[in-house]
């Protein structure tokens, strides 16, 4: 697919729900790698030792701050190589990447959040350049 045969006039922007920055998350690939993203890495600070939770259907992950770890990311990078979550959210159905967008609990001490699947993006080909539309969805 050639991307100069997109029509980005069609491209819309989507309702915001960031409050001018993007939100704290980690993502997991399909080959187990586990990132975190600039805004989480900023809020935690240097800390890369944490005990990992998700719940039995894996649509809730958690990241303890302050009990005995059980997973480490690296320090400059902040990603880690996690294939066993990688093959237990497969066998749960999941789309990858996998997105888990978190929010802190002052109260618990946790980094938790929902799983919001992206899986692979629709075909492109509704997209392409070509003869107008015209009312009713027609090509003219």
């Amino acid at each position: 697919m050639l991307f100069s045969e997109l029509d980005f006039s069609l491209f819309r922007d989507v309702p915001s729900n960031l409050p001018g920055r993007q939100a704290p998350h980690i993502s997991v690939s399909e080959k187990g790698m586990v990132n975190m993203n600039d805004p989480l890495r900023e809020r935690i600070g240097d800390q890369r030792a944490f005990r990992m939770q998700i719940t039995p259907d894996g649509a809730w992950l958690a990241l303890w701050s302050e009990q005995t770890p059980n997973v480490r990311f690296s320090q400059k990078a902040a990603r880690m190589s996690l294939r066993p979550l990688a093959q237990e959210l497969r066998a749960h159905g999941f789309s990858f990447p996998v997105l888990y967008v978190l929010e802190w609990d002052e109260q618990r001490r946790v980094w938790v959040g929902p799983c919001q699947e992206m899986g692979p993006p629709p075909s492109l080909g509704s997209l392409k350049r070509g003869k107008k539309q015209t009312e009713g969805g027609k090509r003219a």
